[in-house]
């Protein structure tokens, strides 16, 4: 039961209040709530685990790709995995501009197609390099022609290779590539809202740079995300790292160019001397006719040579290994 009071009780307070003597009765707090932000447009699908695996799994193809590109292009390529994330179809297609190197791909058996994009900025110096150029870069932009289309598409199916390769421990995938397309506005590989996943690569080939980029819809990837698993995807990895360095390294060596000179002799010249040659001149090595040469790769002697001719076009015939050969007189001293 509430206390009453009496006037002058009444009196005294009301006084103190017009004085700003009594205190304002706090107003009761309520437990704070916690809420998680959720976009609907950007749906999460796939866990951060899957996206993780995934990561590693195309870092494991950025490093194939790079050993396979680099003797193609006579000059290092390197390639590394940026960003993998989750957004809308409409979102991606939007960030692509015109003219654009997107290459559609199929993942059989399963269904639908994906996208690999290139930037032309990287296509015409790959394009140059391939033709035997020093790697000159286009800063029109423009789109393929025939002969350009028929070299980006050869290139594309090497890079599908080596993304069969990287996602043979998920499963038995056949990369197909089905169509070049340089306007993204013609591709519907899915409805502006389904989301897919977006791969972004840091890509160095000499000194030009770019990005590349892989798009899966979701769609097609909805069997295969319940393998993506991270710590199947680790152990998987550490059993076939040094096995598949070694292939790849295998694989590389036959397309290396090596720069071989056979040596005949030599002739010690004075600058006062060799400023007074000429047309027509005649200058004696210091090695009989039948003296045997030396065959020199990337400038270190490797093996005794015998000089002569072969279908009317000076050659040398090998004789022996330098090591051979030292062994050989090491013996006889």
């Amino acid at each position: 039961m509430s206390e009453l009071l009496t006037q002058e009780e009444i009196d005294s307070l009301l006084s103190a209040a017009a004085k700003g003597a009594v205190p304002a009765a706090a107003a009761p707090t309520q437990p704070k709530r916690q809420f998680t932000r959720y976009d609907f447009r950007r749906p999460n699908r796939i866990s951060k685990e899957q996206l993780q695996a995934l990561q590693m799994l195309h870092d494991r193809f950025a490093k194939q790709m790079g050993g396979s590109f680099s003797p193609l292009l006579r000059t290092f390529v390197e390639i590394r995995p940026t960003l993998v994330e989750q957004m809308a179809y409409a979102e991606y297609i939007a960030s692509v501009t015109y003219p654009a190197c997107l290459g559609v791909f199929g993942m059989r058996p399963l269904k639908g197609g994906a996208i690999v994009e290139l930037p032309p900025r990287l296509i015409f110096y790959i394009i140059d390099r391939i033709l035997g150029g020093g790697g000159r870069v286009s800063h029109v932009a423009r789109e393929l022609t025939e002969i350009e289309r028929a070299l980006v598409s050869k290139l594309l199916r090497r890079t599908l290779e080596d993304l069969r390769g990287a996602w043979s421990r998920v499963g038995p995938f056949q990369f197909d590539l089905l169509n070049l397309e340089v306007n993204p506005g013609f591709l519907q590989l899915a409805s502006p809202t389904d989301m897919v996943i977006l791969i972004g690569f840091d890509v160095k080939i000499g000194d030009v740079e770019g990005m590349m980029s892989l798009c899966f819809p979701l769609s097609m990837l909805e069997p295969v995300i319940p393998n993506l698993s991270l710590r199947r995807w680790i152990a998987g990895h550490r059993e076939e790292t040094d096995e598949g360095a070694s292939a790849q390294l295998v694989q590389a060596m036959p397309a290396v160019g090596l720069s071989v000179r056979a040596l005949l002799g030599s002739i010690p010249l004075t600058i006062h001397e060799l400023s007074f040659l000429k047309a027509g001149d005649i200058v004696r090595l210091d090695m009989a006719p039948s003296s045997l040469g030396v065959l020199e790769v990337e400038g270190v002697p490797k093996y005794v040579v015998k000089v002569g001719t072969s279908n009317r076009k000076r050659a040398v015939q090998i004789v022996a290994d330098i090591s051979e050969e030292r062994m050989t007189h090491g013996a006889h001293r």
